[in-house]
Formats: structure tokens, sequence, C-alpha cells
């Protein structure tokens, strides 16, 4: 009985998602030919977005983590770094350098590093599940330059924001390793930990390696904000329109909602990250055989601890954001957000993370 349940269950899932997929290219295709020029301009946008800020700012980070790994530097970073790394997280040393770069390169860093150690042998299937739970923050400089300075008009709030998002992350790698007592098993591959590629060798792979990647990203983008150009032009609320912004695409998410949304729910946006980003990633997600659903869980409850931390930082360091109009007054940043409903969330989703189906000192690495 239980299994005919279980059966027709995953047939009404199979159903709607077919249906769902059906409805959502149909209708895509339709506001493409209705709406060529918006669709269009939507890809301009990308495009100049891709351009004038991701290529500049990313492929040199893209480029220098992939060499770091390549070339075997990475293993003389362990022997600095390690000790601490194995014991606030748990983690082989050699992921150090990961964690760091997760933090200040750039939201497809760390989840692409992650893969290539677990490519190299350098950690098992088990620990780069986990590290994809905190390796993935945005970088300083969108987040204190491009949200804090442009947007809010204030670079403390940015700095604030940016500290919100990473103290998160923080947070999880140290409780997810105290949660997953068999991830400190700190194993290196021992003949892959000696492969020290040739200098020219190295530069090659890492440039051909960091390209690819690359193009990954300005295509999911320039996607997106093709998306974002279509949403505009439904007939929809504002409300709904700028959640949907928030949950596509961060960059365009935080545009829209700071100029009248608390700052706690841009700390939100940004430790989510939107489903453009999430995408970027999701190679490296398949690779270790995290399921989906419990990345987006992971992704939603940094979201929600963003929004709490940002939330106390701002009562320690109140500060004032500039309206967005010429001529007004600055006025004090306020801390108008559901406390209840956030922390349901979180919850929900750390039970989740921790439910039956997800033993994580249960699985076996094949």
């Amino acid at each position: 009985m239980q299994r005919q349940k279980e059966y027709y269950l995953k047939q009404s899932v199979a159903v709607f998602t077919y249906f769902f997929t059906l409805c959502f290219i149909f209708t895509a295709g339709f506001m493409l030919l209705r709406f060529p020029e918006d669709a269009g301009r939507g890809v301009t946008n990308g495009i100049d977005l891709c351009i004038e800020t991701l290529i500049p700012s990313m492929f040199p980070f893209m480029f220098l983590s992939t060499f770091i790994i390549n070339s075997g530097i990475i293993n003389r970073l362990e022997r600095t770094v390690g000790p601490l790394t194995q014991k606030v997280f748990r983690l082989p040393g050699i992921c150090a350098a990961v964690i760091a770069f997760s933090m200040t390169g750039g939201l497809p860093i760390g989840p692409k590093m992650t893969s290539d150690l677990y490519s190299k042998g350098y950690i098992t299937a088990l620990q780069g599940r986990r590290m994809l739970f905190f390796c993935m923050n945005p970088g300083p400089a969108f987040v204190i330059s491009a949200v804090g300075h442009y947007m809010l008009g204030s670079e403390k709030i940015g700095v604030i924001l940016y500290t919100s998002v990473v103290l998160s992350s923080l947070l999880i790698g140290f409780f997810s390793a105290r949660v997953c007592e068999d991830c400190f098993n700190i194993t290196v591959n021992a003949d892959t930990a000696k492969v020290k590629a040739e200098l020219h060798t190295a530069l090659q792979q890492s440039v051909v390696q960091s390209c690819r990647s690359m193009l990954t990203v300005c295509a999911w983008v320039i996607l997106f904000s093709c998306f974002i150009e279509l949403v505009a032009i439904l007939p929809l609320t504002d409300g709904t329109k700028a959640f949907l912004y928030a949950t596509l695409e961060m960059t365009n998410g935080c545009k829209v909602l700071s100029a009248s949304f608390p700052v706690p729910l841009l700390a939100g946006i940004i430790g989510f990250g939107g489903i453009c980003a999430h995408m970027q990633v999701m190679s490296s997600v398949l690779k270790l055989r995290l399921k989906v659903k419990y990345f987006i869980c992971a992704r939603v409850l940094n979201g929600g601890l963003s929004v709490l931390i940002s939330m106390f930082l701002l009562e320690l360091f109140p500060v004032a954001a500039e309206t967005f109009s010429m001529g007004t007054v600055p006025e004090k940043v306020e801390n108008v957000f559901s406390l209840p409903i956030c922390i349901s969330v979180m919850v929900m989703c750390f039970l989740l993370l921790l439910g039956d189906n997800f033993r994580l000192n249960r699985v076996s690495d094949k």
C-alpha cells in the first residue's frame, strides 16, 4: 500500500513537472514573438553587464583560483592555514584557499574550486557537498561598492551587508561540521597530492578552464536579463515584480528593492544569491551529487541568517542611508522586518537539511 502511494506521488510530480514545463515553453515562446524588442533589449543589457562588470571583475579571480589548484600551489597553502581549517570547519587544510576565494572572488568561484578539488581527489564528495553549503558568497566589490555605495549611498551599509553574508556562511560551515561528525575524515589522495604540473601546462589549463567557466556565467546572466526584461512588461503588481526580480537575479533585485525596502531584506537577497547564480554553479552541484532541493534550502538558510545578522549589526552600528531623490535628507535605516517569519523559514530549512532523507553521516562516497 505504501509503495503504491509513493508510485502515485511520483507520477503526480512527473505530470505536474511536465505540465509546468510545457506552460513555460509556450509562455516564453509567445512573449519572445510578441515582444521581440523587449527581449532584445534584455539580451543587450546582459551583454553590457558581462562586458562592463562581470568579466573585468571575475575573470582574474577565476583564472587565479584555477591556477592555484592546477599548479599545486594549493598544497603549500595547506601547510600554513591547514590546522585552522581543520579545527574550525573540520575539512582538509587544502580547503582554506577555497573558503578564502569564496568570500572575495564572487559567487561562482567557491563552488568551481570545490568541484576542482573533488575532481583531482583532494576531497571526498561528502566534504565537497558540505562546502557547497557555505562556500558561495558575493565579492566585496559588488556588495560594498555596487550595493552599498551606488545603490544605497553608504559604504558603511555595504560593509554591514557584506559582513552579514560572510558571517552567515561561516556559521553554516562551523555548525555543519559539528552536526556531521563523519565529515571529520581529513584524508587526501596521496598520489594526487604529489602531482605538480609544469608551469606552462598549468597556465594553459587554467586559461582554458577559466574561459569556459566565464562563458557559462555570461550565458546565464544574458538569459536571465532577457527574462527580467520580459517580466517587467507583465501585468503584475509592483510587489510581485520586485519579488520576481529578487528571486531571479540578485543584481536587479537589489536595484529594485534598494529604494524602498529595509536593509535586512537586501541582506537576505544577497545571501540567497538568486536563481541565476544558482544556475551558474549547478554543474558543480550535480558533479558532487548534491540534491538541488537541499542546495536551495541551504541558500534560503544563508539568506535568513544574513537577515538576522544584519539586523543585529544595524542595532550595534546605526547608520544613515540616503533616500534616492535629489535634495533629500538622509534618514536612519530601520529594521522593519518580520522576525517570526524569517526564523520560521530558517527552522523549516534546517529541519529539512537534517531530515531522514538527508543523513550526511551515512552518505557513502562511491
